[in-house]
């Protein structure tokens, strides 16, 4: 039976066990032996949920890596088997898991993470959102991917206040009032070119 306690990194089979964890053979050393604080799958919740493959630990979470990590080791994960901006130089696909395949890593008895997400990918987020950024996850092979989504930039309101300005506005009202005045003036004259089509002009000299 395989013992999870142990306190000094020991390797088994392709796996690294290390105080009651699981961790990719393939996952710095450095990371097992002295994890920063507040990271990793024994101190971080999103890292133990998203951060796995087959059983063991292969990234931190995307939090973690900028918020503790500073981008050492990219970007991190946003999803199980999903890294964010794997061509970062310092990510995971670049560094340590660069060729690797992610069939062999871990142990598939433990879980076989590509067959559940397989099972469950209509239940899996489509797209994803991060730093407001929107991405695209394409789990049908692996390694899986994120790909940017393109964001169509809106075409800002042409705002002709500040030229077209009231008649005789006083210089010193701050520029809220000022588009107030404005917007009450206009609407005024659109009310009086309403008016002028449903009762037509009149001249106080017409006859009636």
């Amino acid at each position: 039976m395989l013992k999870y306690d142990k306190t000094e990194p020991a390797r088994i089979d392709n796996m690294i066990v290390c105080n009651g964890q699981l961790y990719s053979a393939l996952f710095p050393l450095n990371l097992i032996k002295n994890p920063p604080p507040g990271t990793g799958p024994i101190h971080c919740a999103m890292c133990e949920k998203i951060g796995k493959w087959n059983g063991c630990f292969v990234m931190h979470c995307w939090r973690c890596s900028k918020d503790i990590l500073n981008l050492k080791y990219g970007h991190g994960a946003i999803a199980e088997g999903v890294e964010l901006h794997p061509e970062h130089p310092n990510s995971a696909s670049n560094t340590y898991l660069r060729d690797a395949n992610w069939d062999e890593i871990g142990d598939k008895y433990l879980e076989d993470s590509h067959a559940k997400n397989c099972l469950l990918i209509d239940y899996f987020a489509k797209t994803i959102s991060i730093y407001g950024e929107e991405f695209e996850v394409d789990r049908s092979s692996l390694p899986y991917t994120a790909k940017v989504i393109e964001q169509e930039e809106e075409e800002e309101e042409e705002i002709t206040w500040k030229i077209d300005r009231m008649p005789d506005l006083e210089t010193f009202r701050t520029p809220e009032e000022e588009e107030e005045l404005y917007r009450l003036w206009h609407d005024k004259i659109d009310r009086e070119e309403e008016d002028e089509e449903e009762w037509g002009t009149f001249d106080i000299n017409d006859e009636y």
